[in-house]
């Protein structure tokens, strides 16, 4: 019990130190980054054992938070409001296309195995992350398992500044056409207006809020995550898939409550849970992999920036 305590407090600490540090700089360094930097030089120097995850206990809690915050990743999708902002969605999928060309074209220079588990991570995020991370340690793949921690933990240095300066061209544009329209009398309105007459379907869920504990939340994540497992294991389809659709299709329903882990006070640690399972990787990476896994890192990210500047 004591070993788990100090191993989980130490873990916990880095984290802490990772969130201060992007409250601090006002996220201009990610809290992300500061954990995997950190958690990575104390691998390197040997001030903390390679199985620290394991020992706090997180390897097997791991396990089946992975499925519960997939699910809950799908109360987070509103469907009419994807299909309202259908031209942001087409944007977003041509991207992904971008970055999934560009990627395989420097397969030459970084070779398959670092392209193919490069590409959901640079799509995805975090769970993206754990999951190849976690399919190329089962294949044996000892460099390719470094390497989606690697990308995630720069991935915001590298996106960021791009996403920031065409943010504010295109904030530029609407007020300049803002006040353009102003000044020809036009009133523009941030929301269509209601239909008069036109009644608001209450949900489920919504009727009947106070059975949605804590617990009821979190026991609703855990046991779509159960029923999306086990349908991945007898059907070719990932299990994760089948968690968002599954969670999509309940929320639009109205039978769960949307973001059903914020409204359970859970998803913090859940998020937390499986950030950690792919830290284990970074203790496999030594002083002479480091200039590998850069070369890497930028060779993915400038095949991605290229790509998307030339198809978008």
């Amino acid at each position: 019990m004591l070993g788990y305590m100090i191993y989980f407090s130490i873990v916990l600490g880095l984290f802490v130190i990772g969130d201060w540090l992007g409250i601090w700089t006002k996220a201009k360094l990610s809290s992300i980054f500061v954990v995997l930097i950190s958690f990575l030089l104390l691998f390197l120097f040997k001030i903390v054992p390679a199985d620290i995850i394991d020992q706090a206990g997180l390897t097997a809690a791991a396990k089946w938070a992975t499925p519960m915050l997939v699910f809950h990743m799908g109360t987070m999708i509103n469907l009419r409001q994807l299909l309202d902002e259908w031209r942001t969605v087409v944007t977003s999928v041509i991207g992904m296309i971008a970055a999934i060309i560009g990627i395989l074209l420097v397969i030459p220079l970084i070779g398959r195995d670092a392209a193919l588990v490069s590409i959901p991570v640079i799509n995805g995020a975090l769970v993206a992350t754990q999951i190849m991370t976690d399919a190329a340690v089962e294949k044996g793949l000892t460099l390719a398992a470094m390497l989606p921690a690697v990308v995630f933990a720069v991935q915001k240095f590298v996106g960021t500044p791009i996403v920031s300066r065409c943010g504010l061209l295109e904030a530029r544009n609407l007020l300049a056409d803002f006040r353009e329209k102003k000044a020809q009398g036009i009133t523009l309105s941030a929301a269509p207006a209601a239909k008069e007459g036109q009644e608001k379907r209450v949900k489920f869920c919504e009727k009947y809020d106070r059975f949605y504990t804590t617990n009821t939340c979190i026991f609703i994540t855990v046991f779509g995550g159960l029923i999306s497992v086990w349908l991945g294991t007898v059907t070719p389809i990932n299990y994760s898939i089948i968690a968002l659709v599954l969670s999509v299709l309940l929320c639009e329903l109205g039978l769960i409550p949307s973001k059903v882990l914020d409204k359970g006070k859970a998803s913090g640690l859940i998020t937390m849970v499986v950030f950690a399972a792919i830290i284990p990787a970074l203790a496999k990476i030594s002083i002479g992999d480091i200039a590998t896994l850069a070369f890497y890192v930028v060779v993915i990210f400038a095949a991605t920036i290229i790509a998307s500047l030339l198809i978008m």
